[in-house]
């Protein structure tokens, strides 16, 4: 049974105490009654057994990101070593083969050529101040100012175009 059909069944067994309003209660009706209450007991424990066991499963999960989180920052730091090799590897056979003067070779396994690269030829831009390029050759781009924003609407100002919303919730599970 899930949480909601448990929570359902449980506001049942209690509207159906609640309707019991009488100050005399006949033996059989007691009987029932006492089905009825150990029912609701059994019905809430399997309730919060429900909840615990929910809140177990949400700390596991976050226990296994912090595992899987922590793997992915060992991998990623041996893929960066792996580039780092393969990159110096790559220079060095290609410098090699340069200084040899040597644009292809075949070997048992590979053939290698030296080659040109492909695409736009690369540029170098030296390091000065925006302003000092003409203005036909820069992008200007415009943002909204969160920050700006935040402050206008936190010191009352009304904006057509932002609101703060509602805090919102969250759930703590020690």
């Amino acid at each position: 049974m899930n949480l909601l059909d448990l929570n359902s069944e449980l506001q049942q067994l209690n509207e159906l105490i609640d309707s019991v309003s009488s100050s005399f209660i006949p033996p059989e009706l007691e009987v029932a009654f006492e089905d009825l209450l150990n029912r609701k007991d059994e019905t809430e424990a399997a309730y919060f057994d429900k909840i615990d066991n929910i809140a177990a499963l949400i700390q596991s999960r976050k226990y296994w990101i912090g595992v899987r989180q922590k793997e992915l920052k060992r991998l990623s730091r041996l893929i960066r070593s792996d580039r780092h090799n393969l990159n110096w590897l790559q220079s060095y056979l290609l410098a090699h083969l340069q200084n040899k003067e040597m644009n292809k070779l075949r070997t048992k396994r590979f053939n290698l050529t030296v080659a040109d690269n492909g695409g736009k030829r690369p540029m170098i831009i030296d390091d000065i101040p925006p302003s000092s390029v003409p203005h036909e050759l820069c992008k200007i781009r415009l943002e909204v100012d969160r920050d700006a924003v935040r402050h206008a609407l936190e010191s009352g100002r009304r904006l057509r175009f932002a609101r703060l919303a509602s805090q919102g919730k969250h759930l703590r599970i020690k």
